[in-house]
């Protein structure tokens, strides 16, 4: 009876034992491994950069008056064309009536202008010599006032200039203050989306003073300062990988959208980099940017596949071999992303024996870490 039941406790722990390792096989075989080798790479400056909209505008007052309307507050989202804030008219409708009557006047002194010309034309003076028989004009008889016509009309051709002057001086007071009716109410150039509001309704506005911020958020833009050393390197329509505050762990690629032509007075050149659609980001965010630093001799790094990585909340983790086959849970700390690989900063040596795409069963075994 002893022996019996010696045997069945032996066959038990064979087939525990068995079943491990069947475990361990299936976990590599169906995971995979991958070993560990170091790479060139060329050393990268990281440069600390703002999320900014593609387009920008900031609406400014262009007459005093008293705000009347406000379309939306931050955040709220216009097309192209509406109406974003409306500045009080009446001292402008005043300035109109009044420059419509002048054009009256002028209109009405024109019209008379020109019908005395017409008389001086073809009036009674003017056709003085037309009612003098050519036998006369043969005999030597000539009209005494000949100087006296010519001088008056001079005198109506003036008048009508005078008078075609103060229609076109109306007419243009008219428009002036047209152009300034229309500059009262601050349009939407582009769709986009309120950012930043500088007034209230009832506030009392000057000219040149903020009225609104509105950007086009659609696209959005890395905006970082680059030092003059490391500019040379930077070409547009180059690709770049980012690193976005929203997504820390994940690298995005950029686009160089501008290079400006100075730097400043901290021997910095700005450039601007187009980010994809979708990104997450907001404008004001934190992003950084990683330049290669031609400066520096290449450097080499160990890297890791993208599935061999597990992640543990904000921790990355792997599983190494060790020497007796068994995966070990180890954490290690990862760089910027290269493709469908991680830059490993620490947590592997070279010929290190990792799993990709590790079986389920094989994360939840419990085994000796190293």
């Amino acid at each position: 009876m002893q022996r019996k039941f010696l045997s069945l406790i032996i066959a038990g722990a064979l087939g525990l034992s068995a079943m491990s390792v069947s475990l361990q096989s299936q976990a590599s075989a169906e995971g995979g491994t991958y070993t560990v080798k170091l790479s060139s790479e060329p050393s990268l400056v990281v440069l600390g950069g703002t999320v900014i909209p593609y387009k920008d505008v900031t609406l400014s007052a262009q007459i005093p008056g008293r705000v009347m309307y406000i379309a939306g507050v931050e955040g709220s989202n216009f097309v192209k064309g509406t109406v974003l804030v409306a500045v009080s008219e009446d001292e402008l409708t005043a300035q109109r009536e009044v420059a419509q009557a002048a054009l009256s006047s002028a209109q009405a002194q024109l019209r008379n202008a020109k019908v005395q010309h017409q008389h001086e034309l073809y009036g009674t003076k003017s056709n003085m010599m037309t009612k003098n028989s050519p036998f006369e004009m043969m005999n030597g008889w000539m009209p005494q006032n000949n100087s006296n016509n010519y001088a008056d009309r001079a005198r109506s051709v003036a008048g009508v200039q005078a008078a075609q002057s103060q229609v076109n001086s109306a007419i243009s007071q008219i428009q002036g203050i047209d152009a300034k009716l229309r500059d009262a109410k601050s349009v939407a150039p582009i769709d986009g989306v309120v950012v930043k509001k500088y007034i209230e309704v009832g506030d009392t506005v000057q000219p040149g003073q903020p009225l609104l911020q509105f950007s086009d958020i659609k696209f959005l833009q890395i905006k970082v300062k680059v030092p003059a050393r490391q500019v040379e390197n930077v070409k547009e329509g180059m690709y770049f990988e980012a690193r976005l505050d929203v997504q820390e762990n994940k690298v995005v690629p950029v686009r160089v959208a501008q290079v400006h032509p100075l730097a400043d007075e901290r021997h910095t050149v700005t450039v601007k980099l187009d980010l994809p659609q979708g990104s997450s980001a907001g404008p004001g965010m934190y992003a950084e940017v990683m330049i290669p630093d031609l400066t520096r001799d290449p450097v080499n790094v160990a890297k890791i596949p993208k599935s061999a990585i597990r992640w543990r909340g904000s921790l990355p983790q792997i599983y190494v071999l060790k020497k007796d086959g068994k995966p070990a849970l180890r954490a290690v700390r990862i760089g910027e992303q290269v493709g469908d690989d991680y830059i490993v900063l620490s947590g592997v040596s070279e010929g290190d024996v990792i799993l990709t795409n590790p079986d389920r069963r094989a994360v939840n075994q419990r085994w000796d870490h190293k």
